[in-house]
């Protein structure tokens, strides 16, 4: 998808190892930045800690993680229990 008014250009993204998805965006003389969801992992909780399922909001030039900043998170859990946005495919 092409932004007509910055010419920037939006194309799907994804990283099978990182476990992300998302956009990378490039504006006209090259330059990339990406916009991507990180699902959390809670494997690592302990037997009586609560696993709540998040997803995190990145933005950053590296399509990493580990090196681009969260913006926000998302309790997937509260949309399940509203009712809102879920299915029961």
């Amino acid at each position: 998808m092409v932004d007509t008014g910055t010419g920037a250009v939006w194309a799907p993204w994804a990283d099978r190892d990182l476990g992300v998805v998302g956009f990378r965006a490039t504006d006209t003389v090259g330059r990339q930045q990406y916009v991507y969801l990180n699902p959390s992992d809670t494997s690592g909780l302990a037997e009586d800690e609560e696993a709540v399922p998040n997803v995190f909001i990145y933005v950053g030039a590296t399509g990493n993680p580990d090196t681009d900043g969260a913006v926000t998170s998302v309790d997937v859990l509260q949309f399940i229990e509203s009712g809102t946005g879920a299915s029961e495919d």
